[in-house]
């Protein structure tokens, strides 16, 4: 199957599929650019450079079975919250910016709880100011840093906990 990925979520693949979606669509999940089999770290940086490399959007293509089942350790997730966040610094990143993302991910209910926000501003930050070269690279770096994927999830997939309220 050929495809081209494009930029933002996209309501059906007709319309198109960014990466994110190219993922779901891979491991046989429903329609989403929020796969469950992808760690929250990836996803969003993933989801930053498929929308700001213009130009090298399609060399996201090769990394999508790589993704699928990078869901790992509350541990690994963190170890690449710190990658995101000390590249971020090193990309111009503004110091207080990256202290109170790291107090919000140290805290975090992982990974169903990963905190957005502070995810997209870190991943945009780094992407819009790195050259392509160094976001791939922090890529594989990212995804190196867990188990590695198999890249086909046939594993059940994690429920979030259950919400108590007092």
């Amino acid at each position: 199957v050929r495809f081209e990925l494009s930029p933002g979520n996209h309501p059906a693949p007709g319309d198109g599929l960014c990466m994110m979606e190219a993922v779901a669509w891979f491991n046989g999940d429903p329609h989403s650019d929020q796969p469950r089999c992808v760690c929250p770290a990836i996803a969003h940086y993933c989801r930053a450079m498929n929308d700001q490399l213009h130009d090298q959007r399609q060399d996201l293509i090769p990394f999508i079975p790589r993704v699928v089942d990078t869901l790992d350790s509350r541990a690994v997730f963190l170890d690449r919250m710190e990658r995101l966040v000390g590249a971020f610094q090193s990309a111009g990143g503004g110091r207080l910016i990256a202290e109170r993302a790291r107090r919000r991910f140290a805290t975090c209910l992982y990974p169903f709880h990963a905190p957005s926000f502070s995810l997209g501003v870190i991943c945009d930050g780094i992407v819009l100011n790195d050259p392509p070269s160094r976001c791939f690279a922090l890529l594989e770096s990212l995804i190196n840093l867990g188990r590695p994927s198999g890249g086909f999830s046939r594993t059940p997939r994690p429920t979030p906990p259950a919400l108590a309220f007092k």
